[in-house]
């Protein structure tokens, strides 16, 4: 594992929270996750999020707007681009705002069907649910679906506070969501992260 910012944060473990959401989200979530981080910075906690397109990116933009901190947990190693490229320069801004986890050290070996780089997005997501006590999951659908299921399963696992919130900035407590359970064997050892 390797980092890139400011590896202090990793001792306000109670102070993270993460914002997630699916890639395809439309304005108004968008602004939703924005509005939420910058809230959530300015009475001091740490938004987490895992630098995908979509909500992920706007929670991590809230967070720097509002002066805050924030954490990005990549799907890839240090060795590898930026996933998705597009986001290279808010993963600098993030360096210098907080911090970038590379919780990989090897580079994805890439195969056909439900590869390793797949199955790192969702391991990804489960170290998300891990660390964080809140999870906050920004989606007007009443039940969550997608890659944002896998860190509410796991939160749930986890015993995490777990919400939906939704682009009316409306908190739904307990949300619906689609069963998710990893098959594999994870590349990722959770318990590195205590």
């Amino acid at each position: 594992m390797n980092f890139e910012g400011d590896e202090s944060l990793l001792l306000y473990k109670d102070k993270f929270v993460a914002i997630i959401g699916p890639r395809e989200a439309n304005d108004e979530e968008l602004k939703a996750a924005y509005s939420i981080s910058k809230y959530l910075v300015s009475k001091g906690y740490i938004v987490i999020s895992g630098l995908a397109s979509g909500v992920d990116t706007f929670a991590h933009r809230g967070a720097i707007d509002g002066n805050g901190k924030t954490i990005a947990i990549l799907s890839t190693s240090l060795n590898e681009s930026i996933y998705p490229k597009e986001n290279i320069c808010l993963s600098n801004k993030i360096i210098n705002n907080g911090l970038v986890i590379f919780p990989y050290k090897d580079p994805a070996v890439w195969g056909k069907g439900f590869g390793q780089p797949q199955k790192r997005l969702i391991e990804r997501n489960i170290l998300a649910a891990y660390i964080c006590p809140k999870i906050i999951a920004v989606s007007d659908n009443n039940t969550i679906v997608g890659g944002t299921a896998w860190a509410l399963n796991y939160g749930n696992d986890f015993r995490k506070e777990i919400w939906r919130m939704d682009s009316k900035l409306n908190f739904h407590r307990y949300p619906r969501y689609e069963e998710k359970q990893i098959w594999w064997e994870m590349e990722l050892d959770l318990s590195m992260y205590d």
